[in-house]
């Protein structure tokens, strides 16, 4: 069946000449107009609408209130908004946010590869609860301790890439939003950018600086309380899970992007934890407690309570966002493994048993967790446990029952 794809406030003639788009788009997509946000609503309402991409500014008001509603209205309609990246009002709109961002110029190849990247988030993680909790979340939290040396860090006049990329990799929100824009379809980079430094040198220190401090504004860490989690808990157990991955995938002596790779979907994989405690504190208090008094893992009882879990909440952030597929995996699958059908070491694999070192390591292991042994098996891993634990720096007990 073709979608609509429906442009408000945006030409056709934006994404190339002549017939650039509708070629781009072919028999998928089928393109729609609404001049200002009034008729955009009204077609929402009729019309089987995919995707809306706006600009910032409409007729009848701000692009990013019309996306706010047809969020509210319409939640399975992705939304894009189409800005320049040096408009810091435009992109600050957009953080903390579940509306999408493309950044002018963008061409009819870029739109559709956008358009690519939220189809393989249906096809992946066609959950809709899942979906609907993302669309209602609109804050992403920052522990406060590193956001301000990051911010020490961009206004020092002697301000390093690689001292920004290093504190940045210990505050995965920050780093994900970075991520987020530096992978953009509409930027058009000749590789994929999983590490942060390599994000604040494609983006420069100034739009570095203007997504940092905003990304703070809607951050609001210091009132994130549900029971007994702490944003700091979090933080240190996403550093110490990605610590582990990295370690794991250096023993198996992957190449350093592949390591890299696995450090960042470590630091990234409980991106919806966060989420929950922060937008649905009592259900995630209640989903705590259900674990320990059932002895079952906290992502089952998450699946009772809210008919989703952290890992495919998180997952659907990731990939609303466009950060590379096997990131995603790793977020998405990290605690099932064995449903990605490719069977080779990945950053999954690293991320799935770096997530249970640390667990075992600090938590004593109350989260019940377990190694999905026939997955490792397959991949003729079950008899690296050992290694990998001795490589992260694992007391190797800890593994035995």
């Amino acid at each position: 069946m073709c979608k609509i794809l429906l442009l408000v406030g945006v030409e056709p003639a934006a994404f190339g000449r002549g017939d650039e788009l509708r070629t781009a788009l072919g028999d998928t997509w089928r393109v729609e107009a609404a001049a200002n946000a009034a008729r955009a609503l009204a077609l929402l309402g009729r019309l089987p609408v995919g995707a809306v991409v706006c600009r910032p500014r409409l007729t009848d008001g701000p692009g990013d209130q019309l996306l706010d509603t047809i969020l509210q209205r319409h939640p399975g309609v992705h939304r894009f908004l189409l800005a320049d990246l040096t408009d810091r009002k435009a992109v600050g709109r957009c953080l903390g946010t579940a509306h999408l961002f493309l950044a002018e110029p963008c061409d009819a190849g870029r739109l559709r590869a956008a358009l690519d990247r939220i189809e393989k988030l249906d096809l992946l993680f066609a959950h809709e609860a899942a979906r609907t909790l993302v669309g209602q979340m609109e804050r992403l939290p920052s522990p406060p301790a590193t956001y301000f040396q990051i911010v020490r860090e961009l206004q020092s006049p002697t301000a390093s890439v690689e001292r920004l990329g290093g504190l940045l990799a210990q505050d995965p929100p920050a780093a994900a939003k970075l991520l987020q824009v530096a992978n953009s379809a509409a930027l058009g980079l000749p590789r994929e950018v999983t590490d942060p430094a390599d994000a604040v040198l494609c983006l420069g220190f100034e739009t570095t600086k203007s997504l940092v401090l905003l990304a703070h504004t809607y951050s609001h860490f210091d009132r994130v309380q549900a029971g007994d989690f702490s944003v700091e808990g979090w933080c240190r157990h996403s550093l110490g899970t990605a610590r582990a991955a990295q370690a794991i995938a250096r023993a198996e002596g992957v190449e350093p992007e592949v390591a890299s790779e696995c450090y960042t979907a470590g630091l990234l994989h409980d991106l919806g934890s966060l989420l929950l405690a922060a937008n649905r504190s009592d259900q995630f208090i209640h989903a705590r407690r259900l674990a320990r008094a059932e002895r079952v893992p906290v992502w089952q009882a998450e699946q009772s309570v809210f008919g989703t879990t952290h890992a495919e909440v998180g997952a659907w952030l990731a990939l609303m966002w466009g950060l590379p597929p096997g990131l995603v995996e790793a977020v998405a699958l990290h605690h099932l493994p064995a449903r990605l059908t490719r069977r080779q070491f990945s950053p999954l694999t690293a991320v799935h048993v770096a997530n249970l070192f640390d667990h075992l390591q600090h938590q004593d292991k109350s989260d019940f967790l377990t190694p999905d042994a026939p997955y490792l098996a397959e991949l003729g891993l079950n008899d690296r446990l050992e290694a990998w634990s001795e490589a992260a720096g694992v007391q190797s007990s800890l593994l035995r029952p």
